[in-house]
């Protein structure tokens, strides 16, 4: 019978035993004559008895080990090529499943008299202490010695992943297993919660590996702040795979792939949106933006209906003087009617007397009040006509203003070298900068590495990145309502999936976040969002309701280490309270005086186990994790405990002479000046001469950017 409490932590007696099983089995090999036996029975007696004594000792060790790595544990790290990729699931690391017996284990050692063995031990902080005053003293190869990290060196500097080690260390005892997501939960989309150098880039490399290594699917990572390793991954799994790849960095116009985020729509009206959606909405602003979103609105579809492709370049040029748009706009709709043949010639005799005209009509341009004039004259209606006439017929100072907030928007978009980028000419054949879009890059089943150059200018990654985002709801409301085959020639017969990695997933999130995660889903598309804390989603919808709407998209959710309670609490809140058992000692005695009793006092000292009921995991053990562990929450409130491997250096990866000087100015423009962890997710590299930026290409269905 198992008793019902287990104690890891008492004293390796099984050693003592091991012992003496292995002494009498020495003895009697040596002296079988002491037991009056053969030499053949006593030499199999021996092995009998030496067999128990090595199993006692295994029992003995296997505490040692637990109790030493309640302080350290065990180094876990992977090439990129030693990475495992399943179809049937994804590689997260190594853990186990969580439950009561580790927060039984977890209790007893918090105890006080325990606590000991979850510290570094005396001899471990006198060495560190020593190596410190050799280095001091000039005695340099004696403190390098002694903080060599070498298996030779009892006294070797604990890893650098601070935290609570036995959070981990009590799952140990029954050994780790591969942990995997299965496929078809990626569908339900997967929220990475930790803060700052935790590990959040490790495990979306990790991840990317593995997407991009699979095959059939399309890979798209959305980075905000720029992460060189991320990179230089994306491209070097890209290349390995045999996949185009497309690389779009706000920070490098130079060499990034162009891409006019407004560009494909399923209805006219989402360009205003996508537009209109940056600009403030509380209070009164919800009615200016309310204006901007009609003026584009009417911009917007005169471009269309003249042929043209919306942009943010022509948006602004025509919101800043929308008389020239107006007058083609009429004359193309006078010269395709047949009861009008004639207008040039009569708007040409027609003389303007300024005096009649209003004074929203004076400031502009005489041909279009002219063509304006003419229409009404003649009652011909037109939906777009009606409404470029009627934002002529406002004052023009008074109707700038009501859009006001619209033009610093535009001019950050269409300032400098990113406005080629965003605003791309689809004519020039010179320019060797690729062409992206969506519908593209999925037909392709290409991968995308997407940098906004957040820290540079938040506002313009945060406008581009959520014009993105909208984009590619559209696009899955295309591939969800006319099926995956959609844009190409003949009908696809394998549903391929759209694979969407968001890091810093609060600085691009709006109004599309919820419809591409709560509907998305029927369009093959798999989302990954990586942030801080829930508030900084709170902080970026302004609404707390907002961002719980949001998170409740997620059905696996991963929590590395958080620094706030409230964060931590998203996690526990939703796991059961379990029985805990504890000791309870009991000791007492009684006397007497009575004379005829022979006994004149008694004692008891007994031990019982109560429970008391704990939560599974506790806010405090969320925000103690050390770097690269999480509790993951899957497959329906399956709880596991995780670690992510280390990554080690591919050497042997080569790439462009260009890509590594990206990846360098990134480094140096992001992590130098802003601290950007440079363990989590980045990779060694060498350069191959001779390959430059304009001329890269990736082998396999398509080429570069």
């Amino acid at each position: 019978m198992t008793h019902p409490l287990e104690n890891l932590l008492r004293r390796p007696v099984e050693l003592y035993s091991a012992c003496a099983w292995l002494a009498a089995a020495g003895a009697l090999a040596a002296r079988p004559e002491w037991a009056v036996l053969t030499p053949a029975a006593a030499s199999l007696g021996a092995l009998g008895l030496a067999a128990v004594g090595l199993w006692r000792a295994r029992d003995g060790v296997r505490l040692l080990r637990y109790r030493r790595r309640l302080r350290v544990l065990p180094r876990f790290a992977l090439a990129a090529g030693e990475i495992p990729v399943s179809s049937s699931g994804m590689y997260l690391g190594r853990g186990f499943d969580w439950d009561v017996r580790h927060a039984t284990r977890m209790t007893q050692v918090r105890e006080g008299r325990n606590a000991h063995l979850a510290r570094p031990t005396p001899g471990y902080l006198n060495a560190r202490r020593l190596a410190r005053w050799c280095e001091q003293h000039g005695w340099g190869r004696a403190a390098r010695a002694l903080s060599a990290d070498h298996p030779a060196n009892p006294w070797r500097p604990l890893p650098p992943v601070g935290g609570y080690a036995p959070l981990h260390a009590v799952g140990l005892w029954e050994g780790e297993q591969d942990a995997w997501l299965d496929s078809s939960e990626r569908v339900g989309h997967k929220a990475v919660i930790g803060t700052t150098r935790c590990g959040k880039s490790r495990l979306l490399e990790l991840t990317l590996i593995q997407d991009v290594r699979r095959g059939g699917n399309v890979v798209i990572v959305m980075d905000p702040k720029g992460d060189a390793g991320l990179m230089t991954r994306a491209y070097v799994e890209a290349r390995r795979a045999g996949r185009p790849f497309y690389l779009f960095h706000l920070g490098f116009p130079d060499v990034s792939a162009r891409y006019n985020p407004i560009g494909e729509f399923t209805r006219i009206t989402e360009v205003a949106t996508r537009i209109s959606n940056n600009l403030p909405a509380e209070g009164q602003s919800a009615a200016f933006r309310d204006f901007v979103w009609r003026y584009v609105n009417v911009i917007a579809r005169s471009q269309i209906a003249l042929g043209e492709r919306p942009s943010y370049r022509r948006i602004y040029r025509h919101a800043a003087h929308i008389d020239p748009l107006l007058i083609r706009y009429f004359e193309n709709l006078l010269d395709s009617r047949d009861d009008c043949r004639a207008w040039r010639d009569e708007i040409a005799a027609e003389r303007i007397d300024p005096a009649t005209l209003d004074k929203a009509l004076k400031v502009r341009m005489q041909d279009a009040v002219r063509l304006v004039q003419f229409v009404r004259r003649r009652a011909l209606h037109d939906d777009v006509a009606d409404a470029l006439a009627a934002v002529l017929s406002n004052e023009k100072s008074y109707f700038e203003k009501l859009v006001s907030s619209l033009f610093p928007l535009m001019e950050k978009l269409t300032t400098g070298a990113i406005a080629d980028v965003l605003s791309p000419d689809y004519d020039a054949l010179d320019d060797p900068r690729m062409l992206m879009d969506w519908e593209a890059v999925i037909n392709q089943g290409a991968v995308v590495y997407m940098g906004f150059d957040a820290l540079t200018d938040r506002e313009v990654a945060g406008a581009v990145g959520n014009a993105a985002l909208a984009d590619l709801v559209s696009a899955a409301g295309r591939r969800y309502k006319y099926g995956s085959g959609y844009g190409q020639p003949q009908a696809a017969t394998v549903r391929v999936p759209i694979i969407l990695k968001i890091d810093e997933f609060n600085e691009l999130i709006g109004k599309e976040a919820v419809p591409l995660l709560n509907k998305s889903g029927g369009a093959d598309f798999e989302v990954e969002c990586y942030t801080q804390s829930i508030d900084d989603i709170e902080a970026r919808l302004e609404s707390k309701a907002a961002a719980h709407q949001v998170l409740s998209n997620f059905n696996t959710l991963v929590m590395l280490r958080v620094v706030d309670e409230q964060t931590a609490r998203y996690l526990t809140d939703k796991l059961d309270e379990v029985p805990v058992p504890t000791l309870v000692p009991k000791s007492g005695a009684t006397d007497t005086n009575d004379p005829e009793r022979f006994d004149e006092f008694s004692s008891r000292n007994e031990d019982s186990v109560s429970y008391e009921r704990q939560p599974l995991v506790s806010a405090a053990d969320v925000v103690k994790l050390p770097r690269g562990q999480a509790f993951v929450l899957m497959n329906g409130g399956q709880l596991k405990k995780l670690r992510i491997p280390l990554a080690l250096p591919d050497p042997d990866e080569e790439l462009p002479a260009s890509i590594v000087q990206i990846a360098a100015e990134m480094r140096s423009r992001y992590e130098r000046h802003f601290g950007t962890d440079l363990q989590d997710g980045d990779s060694q590299a060498t350069p191959a001469s001779g390959d430059g930026v304009a001329g890269l290409t990736v082998e396999g269905r398509g080429s570069g950017f």
